[in-house]
């Protein structure tokens, strides 16, 4: 697993992937997260914009998953890896 980072921030090579995965658009995403929708879109761009670390982590929490999950340039680390709080023992949502 890599993950791009930098002092400027990270890039979050799976966020439209997870954004997919929970069956949000965009706007579903920033009313959760509290990142705005042109934030959200900036970081799902080609090539994408770089998120500061608090960014990346309300944007986890929003999703359910970790910030290296999102960050990793492996869209496999958001299948069947262990997710944090936002989502039930049982696995529901």
């Amino acid at each position: 697993m890599e993950m791009v980072m930098s002092s400027g921030g990270m890039i979050l090579h799976n966020l439209k992937l997870a954004r997919f995965n929970m069956g949000w658009n965009q706007m579903q995403l920033a009313e959760t997260s509290g990142v705005s929708v042109s934030t959200i879109s900036c970081l799902e761009k080609t090539p994408p914009s770089k998120a500061k670390a608090r960014t990346a982590m309300k944007l986890a929490a929003a999703l359910g998953v970790k910030v290296w999950q999102l960050a990793s340039n492996e869209g496999s680390d958001l299948n069947g890896q262990e997710r944090n709080s936002a989502v039930s023992p049982t696995g529901n949502r």
